[in-house]
């Protein structure tokens, strides 16, 4: 589907799937300059104050994401690629998000569950000692920080940015977790992130 397609489906009378684009990474386009990062992520990314001007490697492209959120969209807990820590900011709608600390106990429990063939039948906040509900209203924004397991769901159409980034406040858990993680469970940093990403429910 093509970003004209699912603006088409926005504006639709009849929405047959609930979708939503949560991939759709623009540093490098011109609503780039319109969109700035939180001060905090400034300050502390590693990519906007130490990556050389130089580099033989490309830049990550994970700072800016446009997050399109349908009605009831929901995407299921995951930890944030990488290794980083992410920022949400709501511009329209509002978000909501269940949280779990990255204990030793629960990323056992994040292992098991995002290997189970059940996945989609159990919810994982269930299986943790304790799970976190944020809602994040219009205007407000929102820090995760590296490691903690979360889902979201999307009670009305939203329209969200948020972005990744590394810094020095936890080095050790951004190693372990960008550097090798549990067994496919995350998606590493780098040149997939810049697609579209689409997910949907059934009802």
């Amino acid at each position: 589907m093509r970003l004209g397609d699912f603006v088409a489906y926005l504006g639709g009378p009849r929405r047959e799937r609930v979708l939503s684009v949560t991939s759709l990474e623009f540093s490098d386009t011109r609503l780039s300059n319109l969109v700035q990062t939180p001060r905090i992520v400034r300050k502390l990314s590693w990519v906007e104050n130490l990556w050389p001007g130089e580099s033989s490697r490309e830049r990550p492209s994970v700072q800016k994401y446009c997050l399109l959120g349908t009605r009831d969209s929901y995407s299921d807990f995951h930890i944030a690629c990488g290794g980083t820590s992410a920022w949400c900011h709501v511009l329209r709608g509002e978000k909501i998000f269940y949280l779990a600390r990255p204990s030793a106990a629960n990323l056992a429990l994040f292992e098991a569950w995002s290997s189970s063939r059940n996945r989609p039948e159990l919810f994982f906040g269930d299986q943790v000692d304790r799970c976190f509900r944020c809602h994040v209203r219009q205007g407000q924004t929102l820090f995760i920080p590296t490691g903690w397991i979360h889902a979201v769901l999307t009670p009305v159409d939203s329209l969200a940015f948020g972005g990744n980034f590394l810094h020095s406040l936890n080095i050790g858990m951004q190693l372990r977790w960008g550097w090798g993680g549990f067994r496919g469970v995350f998606v590493g940093l780098g040149r997939s992130l810049g697609s579209l990403g689409w997910h949907w429910r059934r009802d």
